[in-house]
């Protein structure tokens, strides 16, 4: 059996590039945690509360179209650990806040 990037309860965030398989919008930035694991390593995410309140207006069509608006199945590849992320744009913006101190200093 193939080694799995992630566990169930990984919070996982949808990297850039990637558009949802039913509607073809672009979904980069969404943020779930892996409910499960299936063949080929497909993982169901279940979408933070954050992620469906910013994506409201899909709800109806989902309903609709009889698609569980909550969750969604995506590729391994086309998630990261958010934590990961966070940590890295976290650096990131004290580099930046490091260096403008630096060259307002002088």
């Amino acid at each position: 059996m193939e080694k799995c990037k992630f566990s169930k309860g990984d919070a996982v965030v949808v990297k850039h590039g990637v558009t949802d398989p039913d509607f073809g919008i672009d979904i980069q930035g969404w943020i779930g945690t892996i409910e499960s694991r299936t063949a080929h390593n497909r993982y169901k995410i279940r979408w933070k509360k954050k992620t469906l309140k910013q994506v409201g207006w899909l709800e109806t069509t989902c309903n609709e179209m009889g698609l569980d608006f909550e969750s969604m199945y995506l590729l391994e590849n086309d998630i990261e650990c958010y934590r990961k992320v966070t940590r890295g744009r976290l650096l990131n913006g004290l580099i930046n806040l490091f260096n403008i101190k630096i060259a307002t200093s002088k």
